[in-house]
Order: C-alpha cells, then sequence, then structure tokens
C-alpha cells in the first residue's frame, strides 16, 4: 500500500521522473514512456535518451526507480 504519491516532484530530485510513490517509507521514482521511435527500450537506449542518468542520487539514497513503457 502506498503511503503517498507525487506528481511532477520539484527540484532536482524529480528530474528524470513522472512522479514518486512512497512505499513502506521508500520512495519510488517512476518514468512511463509509450514508445520509442528508435526501437525497443534496451538498457543502451535508456542511457542514450537520458532515462537512467537522472536516476543515480536517487538509487545510491537506497530510492527505487522504475520504468513502464508499452513496447
Amino acid at each position: 500500500q502506498a503511503q503517498s504519491l507525487r506528481i511532477e516532484v520539484p527540484g532536482d530530485d524529480g528530474v528524470g521522473s513522472e512522479f514518486r510513490l512512497m512505499v513502506d517509507g521508500i520512495a519510488e521514482w517512476c518514468q512511463v514512456k509509450r514508445q520509442r521511435a528508435g526501437g525497443s527500450w534496451t538498457v543502451n537506449a535508456l542511457v542514450t535518451d537520458g532515462v537512467l542518468p537522472p536516476w543515480q542520487t536517487n538509487l545510491a539514497r537506497g530510492d527505487r526507480c522504475s520504468f513502464v513503457s508499452s513496447n
């Protein structure tokens, strides 16, 4: 069960995430994409398109990060 949901978190923490979900006192940062013109979302594509780099600080803090895509 989630404790809170914050859409478009302001400041540096929110860069690269659509929303933050708080579950059991741990933040889960979520990025959602419908599709990618260049093909599938590989790990390399996530890095190249700038999805993963903003999460480094959040992950170092012990937060969780989730990426969701329709493809």
